[in-house]
């Protein structure tokens, strides 16, 4: 499967798993999606162990699910196309 890169620049299909940093602009923009859902996902890394992101709901801070650093980077992949899509449908024709 070919490698693809979402709007910040992160591969999502990688042979490493994706650091802290690979994954600030991509949640912040899913986080922006789901806000009016009342959930927000947020990174944990407990020592030794790999970075987990994790979905909470926002009025009592359960656990929902835990999700691999790699499905939100296609998921904010997925955000893009549908942004970009959906911007494309409002213009069909040139001025």
């Amino acid at each position: 499967m070919p490698q693809q890169t979402c709007r910040s620049g992160v591969q999502a299909e990688s042979n490493q798993a994706p650091n802290r940093s690979d994954l600030e602009e991509p949640l912040r923009r899913v986080n922006e999606v789901m806000s009016g859902y009342e959930v927000q996902f947020e990174m944990s890394e407990p020592p030794g162990e790999r970075l987990v992101t994790k979905l909470v709901d926002q009025e009592s801070g359960d656990l929902i699910r835990q999700v691999p650093a790699e499905e939100v980077l296609r998921m904010a992949e997925q955000l893009d196309a549908l942004m970009m899509s959906a911007r494309g449908g409002l213009v069909s024709e040139k001025v």
